[in-house]
């Protein structure tokens, strides 16, 4: 069982999750259960959607992990055939968008989604003005997302990102309520979920949620 963390792709960490006593039931039960790590906030989803700055960098770490899970999880003790995906919140939009990638969905078998899935608001190169993308050049560097796309002006978003400190980078991700979100790259996702979801293999899915959902970041 593969693990993805929630937190709006901007907070937590494979080493902070609350399931721990659920963790022990699985292993007790003999599940391997693998937990990763992928990035997040501006340094995992921030995009110009050119090659300087391309969309999805932190679900492309998702893959990543779930290859090296292929390779090396005999290694111990897990059965590379029978691998399940399982996310909670942001967790969850992961789990239910690499079910549709072409470039991971070979990569596992069953799925457990808790609240979340890719059928949310996603990110195109046709995003309206006042995306969290063109809110975070302005606040960070000043630079305006209409001089996106030249070949000068991305060198100087990456300078000046490369300069800011980690402080100042994640600073805008706790007093904004846009959330970072998946994008259509043409590659991860060629389409719209719901489009893609036509043609995706038939998984075995366990799916919940909660009465309330979101109901913390309401208050």
């Amino acid at each position: 069982m593969v693990y993805i963390h929630g937190g709006s792709f901007t907070t937590g960490g494979a080493d902070e999750y609350h399931w721990k006593g659920a963790i022990r039931n699985l292993v007790s039960r003999g599940v391997v259960v693998v937990t990763i790590q992928y990035r997040l906030g501006l340094v995992g989803f921030f995009t110009t959607f050119t090659v300087t700055f391309p969309p999805n960098r932190g679900i492309y770490d998702q893959i990543l992990a779930l290859q090296w899970v292929n390779e090396e999880i005999a290694s111990f003790g897990g059965d590379v055939k029978r691998i399940t995906l399982f996310g909670q919140s942001a967790g969850s939009v992961s789990v239910s968008d690499l079910s549709l990638s072409p470039l991971s969905r070979e990569l596992f078998h069953h799925l457990i989604q808790t609240s979340g899935s890719s059928i949310q608001e996603i990110e195109t190169n046709e995003s309206p003005l006042g995306s969290i993308h063109q809110d975070r050049a302005l606040q960070i560097c000043q630079i305006n997302s209409t001089d996106w796309g030249s070949v000068e002006k991305d060198q100087d978003l990456m300078e000046c990102l490369l300069r800011a400190t980690p402080q100042k980078l994640t600073a805008f991700d706790f007093s904004d309520v846009k959330n970072w979100n998946v994008a259509i790259d043409g590659a991860l996702l060629p389409d719209y979920p719901e489009k893609m979801a036509e043609s995706r293999p038939k998984y075995p899915v366990l799916m919940g949620d909660v009465l309330e959902e979101y109901a913390t970041f309401s208050k």
